[in-house]
Protein backbone atom coordinates (compact mmCIF):
# COMPACT_ATOMS: atom_id res chain seq x y z
CA UNK A 1 0.00 0.00 0.00
CA UNK A 2 1.13 3.54 -0.59
CA UNK A 3 2.22 5.35 2.56
CA UNK A 4 1.64 9.03 3.19
CA UNK A 5 5.21 9.89 2.17
CA UNK A 6 4.63 8.33 -1.24
CA UNK A 7 1.79 10.63 -2.28
CA UNK A 8 4.01 13.47 -3.49
CA UNK A 9 6.16 11.01 -5.44
CA UNK A 10 3.05 9.58 -7.06
CA UNK A 11 1.89 13.07 -8.00
CA UNK A 12 5.24 13.69 -9.67
CA UNK A 13 4.97 10.43 -11.58
CA UNK A 14 1.45 11.35 -12.69
CA UNK A 15 2.62 14.67 -14.06
CA UNK A 16 5.54 13.06 -15.87
CA UNK A 17 3.41 10.33 -17.41
CA UNK A 18 0.54 12.72 -18.26
CA UNK A 19 -2.00 10.00 -17.68
CA UNK A 20 -4.45 8.87 -15.02
CA UNK A 21 -3.08 7.15 -11.95
CA UNK A 22 -4.46 3.96 -10.52
CA UNK A 23 -3.47 4.18 -6.88
CA UNK A 24 -3.29 1.32 -4.40
CA UNK A 25 -5.91 2.43 -1.91
CA UNK A 26 -6.12 -0.71 0.16
CA UNK A 27 -9.17 -0.73 2.47
CA UNK A 28 -8.56 0.00 6.11
CA UNK A 29 -9.20 -3.49 7.41
CA UNK A 30 -6.60 -4.93 5.05
CA UNK A 31 -3.84 -2.43 5.74
CA UNK A 32 -1.82 -1.37 8.74
CA UNK A 33 -2.36 2.34 9.36
CA UNK A 34 1.20 2.70 10.62
CA UNK A 35 2.35 1.52 7.20
CA UNK A 36 0.07 4.04 5.53
CA UNK A 37 1.15 6.83 7.85
CA UNK A 38 -2.44 7.90 8.62
CA UNK A 39 -4.71 7.44 11.61
CA UNK A 40 -7.46 5.79 9.54
CA UNK A 41 -8.47 4.89 6.01
CA UNK A 42 -10.56 8.03 5.53
CA UNK A 43 -7.58 10.24 6.31
CA UNK A 44 -5.48 8.15 3.95
CA UNK A 45 -8.02 8.63 1.16
CA UNK A 46 -8.25 12.36 1.75
CA UNK A 47 -4.49 12.82 1.67
CA UNK A 48 -4.14 10.70 -1.45
CA UNK A 49 -6.83 12.59 -3.38
CA UNK A 50 -5.71 16.03 -2.24
CA UNK A 51 -2.06 15.35 -3.07
CA UNK A 52 -2.24 13.26 -6.26
CA UNK A 53 -5.37 14.78 -7.88
CA UNK A 54 -6.04 11.66 -9.98
CA UNK A 55 -8.31 11.63 -13.02
CA UNK A 56 -9.29 7.99 -12.60
CA UNK A 57 -8.82 5.29 -9.95
CA UNK A 58 -9.38 1.63 -9.28
CA UNK A 59 -9.55 -0.26 -6.02
CA UNK A 60 -9.59 -3.93 -5.09
CA UNK A 61 -11.88 -5.35 -2.40
CA UNK A 62 -12.26 -9.14 -2.22
CA UNK A 63 -15.24 -10.28 -0.13
CA UNK A 64 -15.73 -13.96 -1.00
CA UNK A 65 -14.60 -15.83 2.12
CA UNK A 66 -15.03 -19.56 2.56
CA UNK A 67 -17.56 -19.01 5.34
CA UNK A 68 -19.57 -16.23 3.68
CA UNK A 69 -19.11 -12.57 2.73
CA UNK A 70 -16.14 -10.83 4.33
CA UNK A 71 -16.87 -8.22 6.98
CA UNK A 72 -17.09 -4.49 6.18
CA UNK A 73 -17.31 -5.05 2.42
CA UNK A 74 -19.84 -2.26 1.86
CA UNK A 75 -18.11 0.09 4.28
CA UNK A 76 -14.87 -0.21 2.33
CA UNK A 77 -16.67 0.26 -0.99
CA UNK A 78 -18.62 3.24 0.30
CA UNK A 79 -15.63 5.12 1.72
CA UNK A 80 -13.77 4.81 -1.57
CA UNK A 81 -16.83 5.48 -3.76
CA UNK A 82 -17.86 8.51 -1.69
CA UNK A 83 -14.39 10.04 -1.98
CA UNK A 84 -14.51 9.61 -5.76
CA UNK A 85 -18.12 10.78 -6.06
CA UNK A 86 -17.50 13.93 -4.04
CA UNK A 87 -14.63 14.85 -6.35
CA UNK A 88 -16.24 13.79 -9.63
CA UNK A 89 -13.65 11.07 -10.28
CA UNK A 90 -14.75 7.93 -12.21
CA UNK A 91 -13.53 4.66 -10.76
CA UNK A 92 -13.33 0.92 -11.32
CA UNK A 93 -13.39 -1.93 -8.82
CA UNK A 94 -11.60 -5.25 -9.08
CA UNK A 95 -13.92 -8.14 -8.26
CA UNK A 96 -12.71 -11.46 -6.90
CA UNK A 97 -12.49 -14.19 -9.54
CA UNK A 98 -9.90 -16.46 -7.91
CA UNK A 99 -9.33 -18.29 -4.62
CA UNK A 100 -6.28 -17.35 -2.56
CA UNK A 101 -4.89 -17.05 0.97
CA UNK A 102 -6.71 -20.30 1.90
CA UNK A 103 -9.60 -18.19 3.25
CA UNK A 104 -10.91 -16.70 0.00
CA UNK A 105 -13.22 -19.15 -1.71
CA UNK A 106 -13.24 -19.93 -5.41
CA UNK A 107 -15.99 -17.65 -6.72
CA UNK A 108 -18.86 -19.04 -8.74
CA UNK A 109 -20.43 -17.18 -11.64
CA UNK A 110 -23.17 -16.05 -9.23
CA UNK A 111 -20.51 -14.72 -6.82
CA UNK A 112 -18.93 -12.69 -9.60
CA UNK A 113 -22.23 -11.32 -10.89
CA UNK A 114 -23.25 -10.37 -7.34
CA UNK A 115 -20.00 -8.46 -6.81
CA UNK A 116 -20.39 -6.71 -10.15
CA UNK A 117 -23.84 -5.39 -9.31
CA UNK A 118 -22.76 -4.35 -5.82
CA UNK A 119 -19.90 -2.21 -7.13
CA UNK A 120 -22.08 -0.76 -9.89
CA UNK A 121 -24.63 0.19 -7.23
CA UNK A 122 -21.94 2.21 -5.45
CA UNK A 123 -21.15 4.05 -8.68
CA UNK A 124 -18.30 2.15 -10.33
CA UNK A 125 -18.22 2.67 -14.09
CA UNK A 126 -16.03 -0.36 -14.79
CA UNK A 127 -15.35 -3.76 -13.27
CA UNK A 128 -12.02 -5.57 -13.43
CA UNK A 129 -11.17 -9.15 -12.54
CA UNK A 130 -8.62 -10.37 -10.02
CA UNK A 131 -7.30 -12.36 -11.64
CA UNK A 132 -7.63 -13.09 -15.35
CA UNK A 133 -4.93 -15.76 -15.51
CA UNK A 134 -4.17 -17.90 -12.48
CA UNK A 135 -0.97 -16.52 -10.90
CA UNK A 136 2.18 -18.60 -10.75
CA UNK A 137 3.09 -18.12 -7.11
CA UNK A 138 5.07 -20.06 -4.54
CA UNK A 139 4.16 -17.61 -1.78
CA UNK A 140 0.45 -18.48 -1.63
CA UNK A 141 -2.02 -20.92 -3.11
CA UNK A 142 -4.18 -19.75 -6.02
CA UNK A 143 -6.98 -21.90 -7.44
CA UNK A 144 -7.94 -21.45 -11.11
CA UNK A 145 -9.13 -17.99 -12.13
CA UNK A 146 -10.69 -17.15 -15.52
CA UNK A 147 -7.75 -18.79 -17.26
CA UNK A 148 -5.82 -21.62 -15.61
CA UNK A 149 -2.04 -22.03 -15.64
CA UNK A 150 -2.28 -24.02 -18.88
CA UNK A 151 -4.07 -21.06 -20.46
CA UNK A 152 -7.33 -23.00 -20.58
CA UNK A 153 -10.61 -21.18 -20.09
CA UNK A 154 -12.39 -22.12 -16.86
CA UNK A 155 -16.08 -21.88 -15.97
CA UNK A 156 -15.34 -18.44 -14.53
CA UNK A 157 -14.17 -17.22 -17.94
CA UNK A 158 -17.54 -18.11 -19.45
CA UNK A 159 -19.34 -16.54 -16.47
CA UNK A 160 -17.31 -13.34 -16.90
CA UNK A 161 -18.20 -13.26 -20.59
CA UNK A 162 -21.90 -13.38 -19.72
CA UNK A 163 -21.53 -10.71 -17.04
CA UNK A 164 -19.64 -8.45 -19.43
CA UNK A 165 -22.31 -8.92 -22.10
CA UNK A 166 -25.08 -8.12 -19.65
CA UNK A 167 -23.37 -4.91 -18.53
CA UNK A 168 -22.49 -3.91 -22.11
CA UNK A 169 -26.15 -4.35 -23.11
CA UNK A 170 -27.22 -1.67 -20.62
CA UNK A 171 -24.11 0.50 -20.91
CA UNK A 172 -25.80 3.41 -22.69
CA UNK A 173 -28.63 3.53 -20.15
CA UNK A 174 -26.31 3.12 -17.16
CA UNK A 175 -23.88 5.83 -18.23
CA UNK A 176 -26.71 8.29 -18.81
CA UNK A 177 -27.13 8.42 -15.01
CA UNK A 178 -24.81 9.54 -12.23
CA UNK A 179 -24.59 7.77 -8.92
CA UNK A 180 -25.96 9.59 -5.87
CA UNK A 181 -25.00 6.96 -3.32
CA UNK A 182 -26.30 3.67 -2.00
CA UNK A 183 -28.35 2.41 0.92
CA UNK A 184 -29.67 -0.86 2.27
CA UNK A 185 -33.16 -2.14 3.00
CA UNK A 186 -33.16 -4.50 5.99
CA UNK A 187 -29.38 -4.32 5.84
CA UNK A 188 -29.02 -5.30 9.49
CA UNK A 189 -30.40 -8.73 8.57
CA UNK A 190 -27.65 -9.31 6.01
CA UNK A 191 -24.73 -9.26 8.43
CA UNK A 192 -21.61 -7.23 9.08
CA UNK A 193 -20.58 -7.02 5.45
CA UNK A 194 -23.65 -4.90 4.61
CA UNK A 195 -23.12 -2.26 7.30
CA UNK A 196 -21.91 1.22 6.35
CA UNK A 197 -22.52 4.62 7.86
CA UNK A 198 -22.80 6.91 4.85
CA UNK A 199 -26.12 5.61 3.51
CA UNK A 200 -27.95 7.80 0.99
CA UNK A 201 -31.31 8.66 2.58
CA UNK A 202 -32.70 11.29 0.19
CA UNK A 203 -33.92 8.98 -2.59
CA UNK A 204 -37.59 9.83 -2.10
CA UNK A 205 -38.59 8.78 -5.62
CA UNK A 206 -38.90 5.22 -4.27
CA UNK A 207 -42.27 5.37 -2.60
CA UNK A 208 -42.24 1.89 -1.09
CA UNK A 209 -39.90 -1.09 -0.78
CA UNK A 210 -41.33 -4.43 0.27
CA UNK A 211 -39.01 -7.40 0.36
CA UNK A 212 -38.57 -10.52 2.46
CA UNK A 213 -34.84 -10.32 1.84
CA UNK A 214 -32.32 -7.52 2.57
CA UNK A 215 -31.37 -5.37 -0.41
CA UNK A 216 -28.67 -3.00 -1.55
CA UNK A 217 -30.16 -0.07 -3.45
CA UNK A 218 -28.03 2.06 -5.76
CA UNK A 219 -29.52 5.53 -6.33
CA UNK A 220 -28.97 7.38 -9.61
CA UNK A 221 -30.03 10.66 -11.22
CA UNK A 222 -30.04 11.46 -14.92
CA UNK A 223 -26.96 13.26 -16.22
CA UNK A 224 -29.34 15.41 -18.25
CA UNK A 225 -32.91 16.14 -17.19
CA UNK A 226 -34.66 15.18 -13.98
CA UNK A 227 -35.01 11.41 -14.33
CA UNK A 228 -33.95 8.86 -11.73
CA UNK A 229 -32.97 5.19 -11.75
CA UNK A 230 -31.93 2.55 -9.27
CA UNK A 231 -30.42 -0.89 -8.87
CA UNK A 232 -31.55 -3.47 -6.33
CA UNK A 233 -29.23 -6.29 -5.28
CA UNK A 234 -30.33 -9.27 -3.20
CA UNK A 235 -28.14 -9.51 -0.08
CA UNK A 236 -29.24 -12.95 1.01
CA UNK A 237 -26.49 -15.54 0.51
CA UNK A 238 -27.14 -16.58 -3.09
CA UNK A 239 -25.57 -20.00 -2.44
CA UNK A 240 -28.59 -20.87 -0.28
CA UNK A 241 -31.48 -19.18 -2.08
CA UNK A 242 -33.34 -19.68 -5.35
CA UNK A 243 -35.92 -16.87 -5.37
CA UNK A 244 -37.28 -14.20 -3.09
CA UNK A 245 -40.15 -11.74 -3.55
CA UNK A 246 -39.20 -8.11 -4.12
CA UNK A 247 -41.74 -5.36 -4.73
CA UNK A 248 -40.49 -1.81 -5.29
CA UNK A 249 -42.77 1.07 -6.16
CA UNK A 250 -41.24 4.13 -7.75
CA UNK A 251 -42.47 7.52 -8.79
CA UNK A 252 -43.20 8.54 -12.37
CA UNK A 253 -39.70 9.97 -12.81
CA UNK A 254 -38.12 6.48 -12.97
CA UNK A 255 -37.98 5.42 -16.64
CA UNK A 256 -38.98 1.95 -17.76
CA UNK A 257 -35.57 1.36 -19.29
CA UNK A 258 -34.01 1.79 -15.87
CA UNK A 259 -36.68 -0.26 -14.10
CA UNK A 260 -35.90 -3.18 -16.38
CA UNK A 261 -32.49 -3.49 -14.71
CA UNK A 262 -33.59 -2.89 -11.19
CA UNK A 263 -33.13 -6.36 -9.66
CA UNK A 264 -30.35 -8.96 -9.59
Amino acid sequence: AHGSSDARAIRSAVKQAMEAVQGDLTPELQANMQQLGNKDYQEHLTQFFDTVHPDYLSVDVYPMDRDGIGGYYFDNLDQFASACRNRGIPFAVYIQSVSFHHVKRLPSGADMRWQAWCVLSFGATNIEYFTYRTPDSHAEVFLPALIDRDNTKTSRWYAAREINREIAAMEDVFLSYRNLGAFTHKGEEAGTFAQFANQYRDFTVLEEIRSDTPLLIGAFAAVEGDGYAFTAVNLTDHRKIIFRRIDIRGGRRIPRAAQAHKAV
